[in-house]
């Protein structure tokens, strides 16, 4: 973008001129209130301070001028020099053009948004908005920015169409591109939707998951052969005796340093008995605490990388479950809605309120799929007055949150309140729950056992 075009640099030169104007008028004018007063103390004095007050009194008025003049001679030069590129800028530094400045980049900001399909690029296209001093252009833009979140559930679900090839998917996405209200996006996301070869069905024709020995040893090793942008790498179980169309699980860590904290936590009950892959994927370049890490890019990037496993070990697509803790469980639900490819999703200590959720386009899609969750109290102390120091707290309550959303999906019998666990042991806590005692947490017996409908 040209410099003279840039609505921040426009707003601080217009800042200077203004303040370069004030000198200009404060200046000189407290000069000469200066030699007024000192002539009057002079002319009440005699001659000797009269004369005294005269070299004094030049150099102040010409001090006056000189404050006034310089900034008009200066312009003047400035105009006259054809390769100067600070001129335009002064001269293009008008409240309007400021106006205008602002108005283009959100404008472009939205495009950029529009184009990238990238969460922070919508961030800032929201920011851009706001930078423009006018109500009404900001509605009309904000209208205009809307748009992206019906195109981002469009994009994402034409993916899920092109990996599963079903009847499903493939309306899933016709009626989230219907809601496009951008014609020329939705013609385009039409056409490429349109050119997908759907795979019919019929219940007699439907594939019966039959597993043939893959012959791998069973390893629980961190990879990055399928490395994708805003993915470092993952994490992945290889299960004993694995066969093709086996179910997978997938985990998402809390941060981006948080990929062997969640092996660990996966692995507190035996994975021997377990008979699934285990995929972990660790975020790039992520802060650790962020709401929105597993948002739109570490998700689109993390179900890409998914589906390259998937394809590789003939992994049975309608048993792949996902689950997640703490700031990866704020988006959850979000992943889950946007792709509509998993079975079975369990939110761990998640501090996304219903109002987020229903931010999501079609959010009631979230009352079809299989789900349990499981909310702490909160807090530096457990309900029962166990310190939480040690372990890690949040000053926040997973359970207002969590217990919110279940009840308004209808499935609050399928939430768990643990008052008594802290919020840093909850997912340990939740993969270590084994009421049959067979050496296999209760969520991951669950998890392997729902298959997509």
């Amino acid at each position: 973008m040209d410099i003279c075009s840039n609505g921040d640099t426009l707003s601080i030169i217009r800042l200077v001129i203004l303040v370069i104007n004030l000198i200009r008028i404060i200046g000189p004018i407290a000069l000469l209130i200066m030699v007024g007063i000192d002539i009057f103390k002079s002319v009440s004095g005699g001659e000797k301070e009269l004369n005294e007050l005269i070299p004094t009194a030049a150099k102040r008025i010409i001090a006056a001028i000189v404050i006034f003049l310089v900034p008009l001679i200066v312009s003047l030069i400035m105009s006259l020099v054809s390769s100067n590129t600070l001129y335009p800028c002064i001269k293009n530094a008008t409240k309007d053009n400021i106006q205008k400045a602002y108005i283009a980049a959100a404008n472009n900001a939205i495009e950029k948004a529009y184009s990238s399909l990238d969460n922070s690029d919508y961030t800032l296209a929201l920011q851009s908005i706001y930078k423009i001093n006018d109500v009404n252009i900001q509605k009309e833009l904000e209208t205009k920015l809307d748009d992206y979140r019906n195109i981002v559930i469009a994009n994402n679900l034409i993916t899920t169409v092109e990996y599963l090839k079903t009847k499903d998917s493939y309306n899933n996405a016709l009626e989230a591109i219907n809601k496009i209200k951008t014609q020329k996006i939705k013609a385009e996301y039409t056409t490429r939707l349109n050119k997908i070869e759907i795979i019919e069905y019929s219940n007699s024709t439907m594939p019966t998951p039959v597993g043939n020995p893959l012959n791998i040893n069973s390893s629980f090793n961190w990879y990055n052969d399928f490395k994708v942008n805003n993915i470092a790498g993952y994490y992945l179980y290889i299960p004993e005796n694995a066969t093709t169309n086996m179910p997978i699980i997938v985990v998402l860590p809390p941060n981006s340093l948080s990929g062997p904290t969640e092996k660990k936590v996966v692995q507190t009950k035996s994975l021997k008995n377990v008979k699934a892959f285990i995929y972990i994927p660790v975020a790039a370049g992520s802060s650790s605490s962020s709401p929105t890490q597993w948002g739109t890019r570490h998700s689109r990037s993390a179900v890409t990388q998914l589906n390259s496993i998937v394809d590789k070990y003939k992994i049975d697509k309608s048993r792949i479950s996902l689950t997640g803790f703490s700031s990866s469980a704020y988006s959850i639900y979000w992943t889950a809605n946007t792709y509509r490819i998993f079975s079975a999703v369990v939110p761990v200590s998640s501090g996304m309120s219903i109002s987020g959720v229903k931010n999501y386009s079609d959010w009631q899609y979230l009352k079809t799929i299989s789900m349990k969750g499981f909310g702490e109290k909160g807090g530096k102390t457990t309900a029962d007055g166990r310190s939480c120091l040690k372990a890690g707290y949040v000053n926040w309550s997973a359970n207002t949150a969590m217990a919110g959303v279940f009840k308004e999906l209808g499935k609050i019998d399928d939430y768990t309140y643990l008052p008594n666990v802290c919020h840093g042991e909850m997912g340990k806590y939740v993969f270590e729950i084994d009421n049959n005692k067979n050496g296999i947490s209760d969520i991951i017996e669950w998890m392997v056992s729902q298959k997509k409908q």
